[in-house]
């Protein structure tokens, strides 16, 4: 099995395949030298993953409270609750929605 896994690897990581000509995996490391080219490492992720879990949270809250602070502000009554099932129910009742209606 470790062979197969072996002779997968190889094939796929192909620098024939992957890299342009004069290049090597080695020129890819990371090099920490003043003017060397940045390089991104697979440990970089371990900060993009909080960071768009936190704009995930944040755009969930900003989804929940938002509407409510516009609707307090311009003094709208809320009737109700509207949500996909009532909006559904609406309108598959209806075939052609008149202007009155809406």
């Amino acid at each position: 099995m470790a062979d197969a896994y072996d002779a997968f690897r190889a094939w796929f990581w192909n620098k024939k395949f992957w890299l342009p000509e004069n290049r090597t995996w080695a020129d890819l490391q990371r090099n920490n030298t003043p003017g060397s080219p940045f390089y991104p490492d697979l440990y970089d992720i371990y900060v993009i993953l909080p960071l768009a879990f936190a704009l995930f949270l944040a755009r969930l809250v900003w989804e929940r409270y938002m509407p409510l602070g516009l609707y307090h502000r311009h003094r709208c009554i809320i009737i109700g609750r509207f949500n996909g099932l009532n909006i559904e129910r609406y309108f598959s009742g209806t075939a052609v929605v008149s202007r009155e209606r809406l």
